[in-house]
């Protein structure tokens, strides 16, 4: 389970000046800790153009989320997650209604995001929902681990107790997953 790095065949000098931001290394380092925990099958990294960054997130079932760095706006998102949910849907209701407790005492602090390091957004995104931190204080791999975890208690909680996959037509959740 080795993370894939978009710039390994560059130059050490070269490959360093991508992870000289310091948000980028953050994500890297919480990445390689799900990886290494066998959370994530893998896991490679776009170029830091303009403050942004694009890591591609493989879960062990196969499938691929997109994960988006975005310096100036300060935020991470999870792309990919939840195809075909609607703002509108009552799913995307329970799904914020879900997330709610993850910023607070309720939940066991290695799935909670401190309120003093982000902010769990839900977010429509074309016909799906997308999974989004603000980060606070540059704590990036503080949230990034908590993404992390936080998409597969969606998929490990929510998703089973909900219509997602009757909505899906009987979609296989365990396409979804990312553990």
């Amino acid at each position: 389970m080795s993370a894939v790095i978009d710039d390994m065949n560059l130059e050490p000098a070269q490959r360093s000046r991508i992870w000289r931001s310091k948000e980028a290394r953050g994500i890297r380092d919480a990445l390689l800790h799900h990886s290494e925990r066998g959370m994530l099958a893998d896991f490679s990294a776009g170029k830091l153009r303009l403050g942004r960054m694009t890591f591609t997130v493989a879960c062990n079932a196969g499938r691929s989320y997109r994960l988006l760095l975005d310096v100036d706006a300060g935020t991470l998102k999870l792309s990919g997650l939840l195809p075909d949910v609607s703002e509108r849907s009552p799913l995307f209701k329970e799904l914020k209604n879900f997330l709610r407790p993850f910023t607070t005492a309720q939940v066991s602090p290695l799935l909670r995001v401190d309120p003093n390091k982000g902010e769990i957004h839900l977010l429509p995104e074309g016909a799906g929902a997308v999974l989004s931190v603000i980060v606070k204080n540059s704590e990036y791999e503080h949230c990034t681990r908590r993404l992390v975890s936080l998409a597969d208690e969606v998929r490990r909680v929510f998703l089973q107790e909900s219509n997602y996959a009757v909505e899906r037509r009987g979609a296989d959740l365990g396409a979804m997953t990312l553990g």
